[in-house]
């Protein structure tokens, strides 16, 4: 592969307290069975096949990569696939054009979908080479012993053989449906998460199990009902870090009728991946880490898993080469034996995930280029950085624009089948201005932040649950996702380093839940022409409020644009009120009741410090104000700070897009979406050209 389609990792080159002379040092002999093979790259040849196998993958069951959204279309909706949305409310509210980009409703909008399939992604074409290695018999027989094995839910055939001309599916998604099976049908996945990553493996196995799959006169499923095992290591009850609605919810999965999955917990992360390892050992399953793992974690993963059965080996013997489980994990792993040393080289880190979380940034693009957004004034993308899978991709993602159009062909091509648009602008999109904007929940310690060097003055961790696991505090010297970060910033590419970093406050997020679903909700409206209560149902097909980890990027925006002065708390409890929202109804929405619930909620932001304690008691005084006095002294705040009046569109400023990461949450019912038609039809009363329009 070309040197100049890789990212080299260096920043493990820095670590010497020397000036010269490093190379006189000794490196000792490395007396671990496991070593690492080269030196550490991302090459974009790989990255562009996995992230494609993943789009290939997500097409076969039934996942499209949609058309762009037009100002009638809505999410979750059997019309469209789009997952890019203006958001012209909110737009309004931060002075910006800004548009929300979901993940696909097949995984609840969760990006950990696409972080499932680019794992699974990444085995089946391990497994594809494999297979176009073998001789034309062996091929014909692993289709045919698939098709032959395909039942329906009363056990019958769902393919009459008699009818298929083996020969012609070659090449075909018939094809790559047989090796999805014949890579996982009966082999465990080990799935080590803080729970969306396990739930959105879950997810797909259910999809591999119920989307059918035409094959002339018949229909047939990847995977039979019994077919496709999931083990979820995810925290425990007791965990500080766990919430128990999600917990309830893994619970859920594991006892539905038919589930193949199963949970096992645990209290401290050190327990988790050693443990996921385990398992995948002892089934000859695989291991999939919700974190991806550079060589140099892998490494050190293993060691620390295997202990027991290496017993101390330092070289590979006839335990090791004859028990079948633990070839099959470490050949899953692309761990091979160096038949000079003994040793087993890793020969890469586990990155599929990463690959096929490049997709959502890649449809992203393809979707505003065809809907002529004005990309090239810039693209600002505001990510969870807790989901360091996610925040990496989007970074080589952006970056890859200026050298991806020098792929090889064949990627090139397959490439231009599910992005044409791109595929004809390579050289526009170089050009364009891209950065890729993190965002950390203070509740979480953060050490890419203290990686970073930033420091947050005005506000404190407070003692709220994070909004998520420990994906965030994973960051360390020789994490992948963090070497990708830093190597864009080195270059300044898409991620700038600490200057595209900001905190986000457990007060804050909780508007920004508010924000998100009060958008969904005007639309829904204005689409659906729902006037009061009676068109509830209706609204809530299409609306979803985000979990607090979904809506963690707008939080930023929204904090950054407070603590620089540009918002104010007048503005903000104005937009969230256009959109429908009372004092009593935040509170309802967001879990609080009564005078009671009023001061839980405000004693939470005086944890995170006196400026959020007193944001929050002003903006529920001010939901309580009449909305001509709102409106008016919101109206003066923008005047003040130098903003005239509503605008439709910003030439002045780049396009902000908003990651939704995941509406895995307990959702409102229709009470709650019933009083906000109702308070919005009474708003458009009073003001019938106004925004709640």
């Amino acid at each position: 592969m070309k040197e100049s389609l890789a990212i080299k990792i260096t920043n493990k080159q820095v670590f010497h307290y020397a000036y010269d002379g490093v190379e006189m040092l000794s490196v000792g002999r490395d007396r671990d069975i496991f070593v690492i093979g080269g030196e550490e790259k991302i090459y974009f040849n790989q990255a562009l096949e996995c992230a494609l196998m993943t789009v290939q993958i997500a097409a076969l069951i039934g996942i499209q990569v949609g058309a762009p959204a037009d100002q009638d279309s809505l999410p979750y909706s059997d019309l469209n696939e789009a997952l890019v949305f203006a958001a012209p409310h909110i737009s309004d509210l931060v002075g910006r054009d800004l548009y929300f980009l979901r993940g696909w409703k097949d995984f609840n909008s969760c990006v950990k979908g696409f972080n499932a399939l680019g794992l699974i992604a990444e085995q089946v074409l391990r497994v594809q080479r494999e297979f176009q290695a073998k001789p034309p018999a062996q091929k014909r027989a692993l289709l045919i012993e698939f098709l032959e094995s395909r039942r329906d839910a009363g056990g019958e055939l769902s393919v009459r053989m008699d009818r298929v001309d083996i020969d012609a599916l070659f090449g075909t998604d018939h094809e790559l449906a047989a090796l999805i099976w014949h890579t996982f049908a009966d082999r465990k996945i080990v799935c080590s998460t803080s729970s969306n990553m396990g739930i959105s493996l879950h997810d797909l196995i259910y999809l591999f199990r119920g989307r059918r799959i035409a094959l002339g006169a018949d229909s047939y499923t990847v995977f039979n009902r019994d077919e496709g095992a999931l083990v979820i290591w995810a925290p425990d009850r007791r965990a500080d870090f766990m919430n128990e609605e999600k917990a309830q919810h893994l619970a859920a999965l594991e006892s539905a009728e038919g589930s193949t999955t199963s949970v096992r917990t645990y209290i401290n992360r050190k327990e988790r991946d050693p443990g996921a390892i385990n398992d995948a050992l002892a089934a000859g399953g695989y291991f999939f880490p919700t974190n991806p793992q550079s060589k140099l974690e892998l490494k050190g993963l293993l060691y620390t898993a295997l202990a027991s059965f290496l017993r101390g080996r330092t070289e590979v013997d006839d335990k090791i080469v004859k028990n079948e489980n633990l070839r099959h994990l470490l050949h899953s792993l692309d761990v091979v034996i160096d038949e000079k040393s003994g040793k087993l080289v890793i020969q890469r880190g586990v990155e599929g995930g990463i690959y096929g979380l490049m997709i959502p940034y890649f449809i992203l693009i393809e979707e505003m280029l065809a809907g002529g957004k004005p990309v090239d004034q810039g693209v600002d993308t505001w990510n969870q950085a807790s989901i360091g899978a996610a925040l990496a991709a989007a970074t080589l993602a952006a970056d890859s624009f200026k050298i991806i159009h020098r792929c090889e062909p064949r990627i090139l091509a397959l490439f231009a089948r599910y992005f044409p648009r791109i595929s004809q602008n390579w050289d526009r999109l170089a050009a364009v201005p891209q950065n890729v904007v993190g965002v950390f929940d203070l509740a979480n310690i953060q050490s890419l932040a203290q990686l970073l060097g930033v420091v947050v003055q005005r506000h404190l961790s407070g003692k709220g649950t994070p909004f998520v696991g420990l994906g965030s505090s994973s960051y360390s010297n020789g994490n992948l996702c963090f070497d990708i970060l830093m190597e864009s910033a080195n270059r300044r590419g898409a991620f700038k380093g600490k200057e595209c970093f900001h905190p986000s406050t457990h007060t804050l997020n909780f508007i920004s839940q508010a924000l998100i679903f009060g958008e969904d909700v005007a639309r829904a409206r204005r689409v659906l022409h729902a006037k009061s209560e009676a068109d509830a149902a209706a609204v809530l097909a299409h609306v979803r409020k985000p979990e607090p980890a979904g809506a963690t990027a707008l939080t930023g925006l929204l904090l950054s644009l407070l603590d620089q002065g540009e918002l104010t708390v007048f503005e903000l409890a104005y937009g969230v009120h256009r959109l429908g929202f009372s004092c009593e109804l935040f509170l309802r929405f967001c879990g609080f009741e009564g005078a009671a619930g009023r001061e839980k909620i405000c004693n939470l932001a005086a944890e995170e410090g006196p400026y959020m304690g007193q944001f929050m008691t002003d903006f529920l005084n001010l939901l309580e104000w009449p909305t001509a006095a709102l409106a008016s002294y919101a109206a003066r705040n923008r005047l003040k700070r130098g903003r005239a009046g509503s605008a439709t569109s910003f030439p002045d400023k780049p396009l902000t897009v908003i990651y939704l990461t995941g509406d895995n949450t307990a959702q409102p019912g229709a009470r709650i979406v019933g009083a906000q038609l109702d308070n919005l039809a009474r708003l458009v009363a009073v003001d019938p050209t106004g925004p709640s329009s």
